[in-house]
């Protein structure tokens, strides 16, 4: 299932989130005479990150933020939005400064998790995940991407803990629930769960 663009909670909508599909065309362009305000900035922003269309979201929602509308929605939208570019510093230095403020979220955890597991840096997403998924054990993704930080630095044990626990939150997963069957019945060949792990591009 691909994420959703506006928050990264697969398993439902955040509450007092702006979710606006609109319609398919390009945003308008704009005159220094008319410049869009902040909110409206922020509007679109999220709307556009909503219809996929990314390089036009982002400096809508970089010019929110600057212009006062530096909440978690805006903060979180270009956040994914930055990941799913491939922007992967600026989605971390953003998403560090976001879990400062809001140190017990787990959806910042998540998307951190995942920039910095992109950018090639398995203990440090370890040392994000681990605790949110202590804090958070309902949320299958925290475990799922644990486990694959876990994969990364060749720790089999805690990936299989991490995925097995994650499994039980989503016992229809079915790749995952294939590869720690093969595992744990010590088929060496059993190739590690990686498909889910484009990052930039999916879930």
């Amino acid at each position: 299932t691909n994420l959703p663009y506006f928050h990264p909670n697969l398993s439902k909508k955040a509450p007092n989130m702006e979710h606006d599909r609109g319609g398919d065309t390009d945003p308008p362009p704009l005159s220094n005479d008319d410049p869009l305000s902040g909110a409206e900035q922020r509007t679109m922003g999220i709307r556009l990150v909503n219809q996929g269309k990314l390089e036009h979201a982002i400096p809508c929602l970089e010019q929110a933020i600057r212009l006062g509308h530096d909440d978690y929605v805006s903060q979180l939208n270009l956040a994914l939005a930055y990941l799913r570019v491939g922007r992967l510093a600026e989605a971390t230095t953003l998403l560090i400064a976001s879990l400062q403020q809001y140190p017990h979220d787990a959806d910042i955890a998540i998307l951190l998790g995942k920039a910095l597991l992109a950018s090639g840096q398995p203990r440090e997403a370890i040392a994000i995940l681990a605790p949110a998924a202590l804090a958070h054990p309902h949320r299958f993704h925290l475990h799922y991407y644990l486990g694959l930080a876990h994969a990364r630095r060749d720790h089999s044990s805690k990936a299989i803990a991490a995925w097995c626990k994650a499994v039980r939150i989503r016992p229809n997963h079915q790749e995952l629930k294939r590869w720690l069957k093969n595992t744990l019945q010590e088929e060496p060949h059993a190739p590690w769960p990686q498909t889910r792990l484009t990052i930039a591009k999916h879930h």
